[in-house]
């Protein structure tokens, strides 16, 4: 109980961290899944939204680290989830290998990892950002898309046509909450601060008082 972080140990800790992500990178893009230390295996698992998850992890280190090679693997990343994903009217959604159910948290997390490498402004390749600046122009359209009565989200969202299904649930309903809000504060996007509103009411709302009421 008497050891202390220092900022020594979290800026080492933050540097292995980001070379364990770019070591475990694949060529396509995409992350190795899960490494056993103990055996020294790689897991031959896989899951849509911790691909995700990875990559805005790269794109929150790249805040602070704007290093050529976090660029290009970033850059390698959203490359892989522009291959595997279409535009269906507007909105993009992802038709991930292996699943039969898209995953609004993906959507979600899709356009978290663009919102962090856009806010970099001149870091982003000049080249490339009017595409990235569509394609969360298009994931975010799909979240708006995805809205369910409750006021949540869907849960989910059929891979073929970008229509939304599921149950909402909490996992995603933060990640998408926190998606619009990103958007609005370090990109402008000011249009969706309604939606923001009303989104987090319904979450107070189910997650809060009807939880109290339901187990206090």
């Amino acid at each position: 109980c008497e050891k202390r972080l220092d900022r020594a140990k979290l800026d080492a800790s933050i540097r292995l961290g980001t070379s364990f992500l770019l070591a475990h990178q694949q060529p396509a893009g995409n992350f190795d899944y899960e490494y056993d230390w103990r055996t020294q295996q790689l897991s031959k698992d896989d899951q849509e939204t911790r691909q995700a998850g990875a990559l805005w992890g790269l794109t929150l280190l790249y805040q602070d680290d704007k290093r050529p090679e976090l660029a290009a693997a970033i850059e390698r990343g959203l490359g892989f989830f522009d291959e595997i994903s279409r535009n269906v009217k507007g909105a993009r959604c992802v038709d991930y290998p292996g699943s039969g159910e898209g995953r609004m948290g993906t959507i979600a997390l899709l356009a978290l990892s663009l919102i962090e490498y856009l806010r970099t402004g001149d870091a982003v390749p000049a080249e490339n950002r009017a595409r990235h600046e569509r394609r969360l122009d298009e994931y975010l359209k799909m979240l708006l898309r995805g809205v369910h009565p409750s006021g949540l989200w869907y849960a989910g969202f059929k891979p073929k046509n970008c229509a939304p299904q599921g149950d909402p649930s909490s996992y995603s309903d933060g990640e998408a909450l926190l998606a619009l809000v990103k958007a609005a504060k370090y990109l402008g996007k000011r249009e969706l601060l309604p939606s923001i509103m009303s989104a987090a009411e319904a979450a107070k709302r189910v997650n809060v008082e009807q939880a109290l009421a339901q187990n206090p």
